[in-house]
């Protein structure tokens, strides 16, 4: 069996990030090391380290039936807290939750007017990232 794995500072062994991997090969009681050159070279990635966290978050936040639900229902339009509640066949309360996570997240906006506060998806990145999700849900085949 072959793992790729990188050697840490502290002598402990973790998945390989860069682009380039060394073999660890168990045999018995001995390891080595060795370098890959077979693969192509790829470009550096323009994300950086707080980009991938972010959408570690993002992706955290979408991952929950019921705020999916509630952002599905926000890709047709902005909706105030009741008409959600309707909607999802909950109470205020929750929905007020799951709408602060939501927002913290920068996954919804809201607006006032008069007494109302009305959310809707901060952008269409977010609509698409809720409908694709749906979308491939959708797909027939294997799970």
């Amino acid at each position: 069996m072959i793992y790729f794995l990188e050697q840490k500072s502290n002598g402990f062994f973790s998945p390989k990030t860069q682009k380039t991997f060394e073999y660890l090969f168990i045999c018995s009681d001995n390891i080595t090391m060795e370098s890959c050159s077979d693969h192509p070279k790829r470009e550096e990635t323009s994300f950086t380290v707080p980009s991938f966290e972010f959408a570690a978050e993002l992706f955290s936040a979408l991952g929950d039936p019921g705020r999916l639900k509630l952002l599905e229902y926000m890709s047709r339009g902005e909706a105030c807290v009741s008409e959600l509640a309707d909607y999802a066949g909950e109470g205020h309360s929750t929905i007020s939750h799951r709408l602060k996570l939501l927002k913290q997240c920068r996954v919804v906006t809201k607006r006032r007017e008069g007494k109302h506060i009305y959310y809707s998806l901060t952008d269409d990145h977010i609509r698409n990232l809720v409908l694709n999700g749906l979308h491939h849900a959708e797909e027939k085949g294997e799970r």
